[in-house]
């Protein structure tokens, strides 16, 4: 009888093998998550930034923001804040047919600028026997740097509405 009881059950196992098989589902949708964990969630993220957004500028509304910055500026040419300068002369080298502008800031010390010096904010664009342009940059609401262009002329003061 042993045989025929082995038969059998390998009669039974040949017809589960053949039989198909039910797919397991879960029987309950997905639960949504607690208020209380969302929150916890919320809280964790509070402190990041979002990576996809570009960080706020380090400036006030001018970029770098002169005095309004935090930190010490350059020293030399490199820190020379474009709202804070005044052009006291320009001079014209015949021997290389350039210009040099002078000017000053605060600090009453005289800085001589070519074109295409870079400043803090800006560089030197142009210079002409009685001004010098400088093409600024300043940062908009949104954090884009835009350039606008800044002319400083010899002998204006801030009222004089030059």
């Amino acid at each position: 009888m042993g045989a025929l009881q082995n038969v059998r059950k390998m009669q039974e196992a040949v017809q589960k093998k053949d039989r198909p098989q039910p797919e397991h589902r879960a029987t309950t949708p997905a639960q949504p998550k607690p208020a209380a964990e969302n929150a916890r969630l919320s809280e964790a993220l509070a402190g990041k930034r979002d990576p996809f957004k570009l960080p706020p500028p380090p400036g006030n509304k001018v970029l770098g923001g002169g005095a309004d910055s935090a930190g010490p500026l350059p020293p030399g040419n490199r820190g020379l804040v474009i709202s804070q300068l005044k052009l006291t002369g320009v001079v014209h080298q015949e021997a290389s047919n350039k210009m040099l502008a002078v000017v000053t800031n605060d600090t009453k010390r005289a800085y001589f600028l070519t074109e295409n010096d870079a400043v803090y904010n800006g560089v030197v664009s142009k210079i002409t026997p009685d001004s010098v342009y400088f093409k600024e940059n300043v940062l908009d609401q949104n954090g884009r740097v835009s350039a606008r262009e800044v002319i400083k002329r010899l002998g204006s003061a801030p009222g004089d509405g030059r």
